[in-house]
């Protein structure tokens, strides 16, 4: 009995050491993309409940400025990536029963345009290569994308699995620019240990330096990240089920991980200290 509640205390601090948990206002109660873009600068977004607009905030949380996308409308906005220089991309691409047709990419010129009253938006319209029906079969429900990273001039989305069988196969797909709009092939699946859409789905992603971060409500997984097959170097669990969103990993560090608000709990941002291995 006393070694298993050592290592109960052993795995429950290595589980929560390092956390800081950090309110954020009303306004954001549905987060769901989060984006570091300088050492004191978050950017943010919420998803279907809200219009299309950015929300500027700083490291204790607090609310510098809520900007309106112009040329944008939020049908469900799920995540943001940054190509570290000029650009932020916003994909309004949430499909909970897989039947959208008109999913798309915003691209968003961010580079001295933090903190307007209003910034214009580019639409980018894409198709999923592999879908040939709107009304797929449950063992097909893969066409649900919440999570988005840049990377070397690409963009990647990755699936939110919810197949009748659960089979824990999140696709990835990479975006390449064209006239107008994005073209995507599928590239890989990765597949998530779990046997539940709720445990095991991806529903944020970042990327840093050849680390990919996938995030599901129950988890923080990292991978090296090659585009032909990615490698599982460590994960993070937490105890307790929260409708956790959104990702970002930042140059000090620290994981921020953005959660809505819901009957789990109010909206916050989690600090996480990360070390690369």
């Amino acid at each position: 009995m006393m070694r298993l509640l050592i290592f109960v205390m052993f795995y429950s601090s290595a589980v929560v050491y390092g956390q800081n948990r950090i309110s954020i206002p009303s306004q954001l109660a549905e987060i769901s993309g989060l984006q570091k873009l300088n050492k004191n600068l978050f950017v943010a977004h919420n998803d279907s409940g809200d219009g299309p607009y950015l929300y500027f905030l700083d490291a204790s949380g607090a609310l510098l400025k809520r900007t309106f996308v112009r040329g944008a409308s939020n049908i469900d906005w799920e995540d943001l990536a940054y190509d570290g220089h000029e650009n932020l991309y916003v994909g309004d691409f949430g499909d909970n029963g897989n039947k959208r047709s008109d999913l798309c990419v915003y691209r968003i010129p961010i580079l001295g345009s933090e903190l307007k009253d209003s910034i214009v938006a580019e639409r980018l319209n894409y198709i999923y290569p592999d879908r040939n029906s709107l009304n797929p079969m449950a063992s097909e429900l893969n066409f649900d994308v919440e999570s988005m990273v840049y990377i070397e001039g690409s963009l990647y989305l990755f699936s939110k699995n919810r197949t009748k069988p659960f089979d824990g196969m999140s696709k990835v797909y990479k975006g390449d620019f064209i006239d107008g709009g994005i073209e995507l092939t599928c590239i890989q699946k990765i597949k998530l240990a779990g046997h539940s859409w709720l445990r095991s789905a991806v529903t944020g992603a970042d990327y840093f330096e050849g680390r990919l971060f996938l995030l599901t409500y129950k988890k923080v997984l990292e991978y090296v990240w090659n585009e032909d097959e990615v490698v599982f170097v460590k994960k993070r669990s937490f105890f307790r089920l929260k409708q956790r969103e959104s990702i970002c990993y930042d140059r000090q560090g620290f994981i921020w991980i953005g959660s809505e608000q819901s009957i789990l709990g109010k909206q916050h941002l989690k600090r996480i200290k990360w070390k690369l291995n």
